[in-house]
């Protein structure tokens, strides 16, 4: 099973890398220039997908600096919202299976031990970028969204 890692070298992505025997390890600090890329270079993010038509496309890529979040909207709706689109758009045409990594920081944190029908209520636009991106994730019936805490 071939496994394409976004953001592998980030600590969950860099963990993830060692489970598999075969993986495509991408990010912007790859040591391998054919696997550097930044996830808001949708063009190359999409060929990436259609050259390496991955069995399971993985993303833990993100902006995830709740402060940064706030000061630069921009940023963080084009890594962890837009960028997650054109991984899903690509993942349909050779039929990955997208999981996508999020957080829990999609819920206002009122009540705790949430659920899959748990109604998400963001408070800051961390979770709103990251809640955009859960949506263009399950947009796609092959996909899974895992939201850590």
């Amino acid at each position: 099973m071939k496994v394409l890692i976004f953001g592998a070298s980030g600590q969950l992505g860099s963990t993830l890398v060692n489970y598999f025997n075969e993986v495509v390890p991408v990010s912007r600090k790859s040591l391998i220039e054919k696997y550097r890329v930044d996830i808001n270079e949708y063009v190359k993010v999409e060929d990436l997908i259609l050259k390496e038509h991955p069995d399971v496309i993985v993303n833990t890529a993100a902006i995830s600096d709740v402060e940064q979040c706030q000061k630069d909207t921009k940023s963080a709706y084009h890594t962890n919202s837009l960028a997650v689109h054109h991984m899903v758009r690509a993942a349909r045409v050779v039929d990955s299976y997208f999981v996508q990594i999020s957080t829990d920081y999609v819920f206002d944190g009122e009540s705790g031990h949430y659920t899959e029908d748990s109604t998400p209520d963001p408070i800051n636009y961390y979770g709103t970028s990251k809640l955009m991106g859960d949506s263009f994730a399950l947009s796609y019936d092959n996909s899974l969204v895992i939201r850590t805490s």
